[in-house]
């Protein structure tokens, strides 16, 4: 147990406003980016793969760049993933998890449960991700968001890859007929849970 007294050890910013300096994406952290489909959710990945990995700046984001990063993709069809890695040109800081790049595609882990959670540690274990995008939520994850149960299991698992210093990304869609929240635009909504 570490006293009371211990300052916290501070985390690496890998994402910040650069207007106001305020962090983003930290290390070990759990971030979602969550909008309805078709509104570009994949587009703003893409981005964020730039920033993190190559140091670029995405509208009002910046980072430094030099990240390696696990993009666990469960949604894009094997030629857009293609188009996606000659997009990124040197493949060494970018891994991409995909059933469509196995060679058994329903051998794709099915991580909203124990043994599936299970390989996929093991599967990453050599990676030295410092960021693992999952895109998208349902996709990867296979379970049903409305089954308490279920979110019970995956947020332990994602708390998990947190304590073990993973940045996590869920992209995740939201139903067109959900009720909207107070304020909610047709904008994507990026929540960041940095607990």
């Amino acid at each position: 147990m570490v006293p009371a007294t211990t300052p916290p050890t501070p985390r690496a910013t890998y994402l910040s406003d650069k207007e106001t300096g305020a962090t983003v994406l930290y290390e070990a952290s759990l971030n979602q980016l969550f909008a309805t489909r078709g509104l570009g959710k994949s587009i703003v990945t893409n981005a964020l793969l730039k920033c993190l990995i190559g140091g670029k700046d995405f509208l009002r984001l910046k980072s430094a760049g030099g990240l390696n990063v696990l993009l666990v993709d469960a949604e894009l069809p094997p030629i857009q993933l293609q188009e996606r890695l000659k997009e990124f040109g040197d493949m060494g800081q970018l891994k991409i998890l995909s059933p469509y790049l196995m060679p058994d595609p329903k051998a794709f882990p099915n991580l909203s449960q124990a043994e599936g959670q299970q390989r996929f540690t093991e599967r990453i274990a050599g990676l030295d991700a410092q960021v693992i995008i999952f895109d998208a939520l349902t996709r990867c994850f296979r379970f049903d968001t409305n089954d308490p149960d279920a979110w019970l299991r995956v947020n332990d698992f994602l708390t998990d890859l947190r304590a073990q210093g993973y940045c996590v990304l869920l992209v995740h869609t939201r139903a067109r007929t959900e009720p909207r929240e107070a304020g909610q635009t047709a904008t994507i909504t990026w929540t960041c849970q940095s607990s």
